[in-house]
């Protein structure tokens, strides 16, 4: 067969050669409703035509569009928060105007985070990482600042 190493044809004679089986087509086709839709969408920004394609294809892949009730439960099952389900729904309401199915959106509370406040020791452990450049212009800046005044 010739030397061990040496390029046989496009393989060498220690390759391992691994013949995978072709993956399955689960890709149907967009339907003319959709396709309507993402039409549709086009005067809106480009990262929104873009998220509300995702969001169009996955409940394309896992209800029906035609159904709301199936859509709306679709969603709700989805273990994800508020605002993201606020995004469907979005999606969903081109969806529904421009293939003229009647849906009343359900509105969704998105909740707020608190605001996290840095405490003074994690104020004065940032400082004092800081490099030796970065404390001498903190202090110039300081030390140029007007002395705050009691004048109301």
């Amino acid at each position: 067969m010739g030397q061990p190493g040496k390029p046989v044809g496009l393989i060498t004679q220690r390759s391992v050669v691994q013949i995978y089986p072709p993956l399955p087509n689960n890709n149907t086709p967009p339907s003319e409703e959709l396709i309507k839709t993402l039409w549709s969408i086009r005067n809106l920004s480009e990262n929104t035509q873009k998220t509300y394609a995702k969001m169009l294809k996955r409940l394309t892949r896992n209800c029906d569009l035609n159904d709301p009730m199936n859509v709306e439960n679709f969603v709700f099952d989805l273990d994800v928060s508020n605002k993201t389900r606020n995004v469907f729904f979005d999606a969903y309401s081109h969806y529904c105007k421009t293939n003229g199915i009647r849906w009343n959106r359900p509105r969704l509370k998105v909740e707020s985070y608190p605001v996290k406040i840095p405490t003074e020791k994690n104020i004065d452990l940032i400082i004092s990482t800081a490099t030796l450049r970065t404390r001498m212009v903190e202090r110039a800046i300081f030390w140029m600042l007007p002395e705050p005044s009691l004048n109301l």
